[in-house]
């Protein structure tokens, strides 16, 4: 025979709790109507509409977002002013996790703050969530953010893998039997050993904007700076077939901004 105590936790009563705090206001909700089950069909309600305009946003980036295929982004800047506002800060979001590889979590208060500026006729840069957003007269260029924790460089690389949330790599088997991947290296372009002065900036972007971006270099120099020209004579190795880059495409449902009291 066994005998059960019952027991009851304290902490369920102590209101400094949200738990403790729902479970109180629970039955005044249900007096006037809002049982958990009609609050349950509220969030579902709630579900497919962010799932209609996240669908409506990915369709607006698509013809709105210009890619660059090293990693920045820009965007006509009247284009997104004419924007319903709601829309304007789901793109912002859709964009950052298309720079930096990463889902954000911005607060509602930071979407709405760096649309302000976007909105209006100021220049300048602002940083959102690892993303920098450089506004000028006609563009708003977005780029990885190198702040404190630029991408890493790899090296001794084999097989598959990711670089930075952002780039597919994959060694060719014929450069893995060469050890052709023991001299490469694979990191941001702000890192690689090659001087300003010999890259073909790309026009229309600012420079800036591609100190993160993919670069592949050797022992002996730049093997070359995905998507980024070099000059002539530059950073010449027989391994410049020795590794294959990759955009990763953006999967999964994006998040709602978090605030305080309300989310997007």
């Amino acid at each position: 025979l066994r005998l059960y105590f019952w027991c009851r936790e304290p902490s369920n009563d102590d209101q400094k709790y949200k738990r403790s705090r729902l479970r109180r206001i629970m039955s005044l909700l249900e007096q006037e109507g809002l049982t958990a089950e009609r609050l349950f069909e509220t969030a579902g309600r709630m579900r497919r509409s962010r799932e209609a305009l996240d669908s409506v946003v990915d369709n607006i980036s698509s013809g709105l977002l210009e890619n660059h295929r090293s990693g920045p982004a820009r965007m006509d800047r009247g284009r997104y002013r004419d924007l319903p506002a709601d829309l304007r800060l789901r793109l912002l979001k859709h964009v950052v996790q298309t720079v930096t590889g990463r889902r954000p979590e911005p607060r509602l208060r930071q979407l709405e703050s760096l649309d302000a500026i976007l909105c209006s006729d100021r220049f300048g840069r602002q940083s959102l969530c690892g993303a920098m957003f450089e506004a000028g007269s006609g563009f708003v260029w977005v780029w990885r953010e190198a702040g404190r924790t630029p991408p890493e460089t790899l090296t001794g690389m084999t097989g598959i893998g990711v670089w930075d949330c952002r780039y597919h790599y994959r060694v060719p088997e014929t450069a893995a039997a060469e050890n052709c991947r023991e001299t490469l290296r694979l990191g941001p372009l702000m890192h690689a050993p090659v001087s300003s002065k010999d890259i073909i900036w790309p026009q229309g972007w600012p420079r800036s904007a591609f100190e993160c971006s993919p670069a592949v270099w050797d022992e002996q120099g730049l093997v070359l700076a995905q998507m980024v020209c070099l000059k002539t004579g530059t950073g010449e190795s027989n391994h410049s077939r020795s590794l294959d880059l990759e955009r990763v495409p953006i999967r999964g449902k994006l998040l709602g901004g978090r605030d305080d009291k309300e989310d997007l």
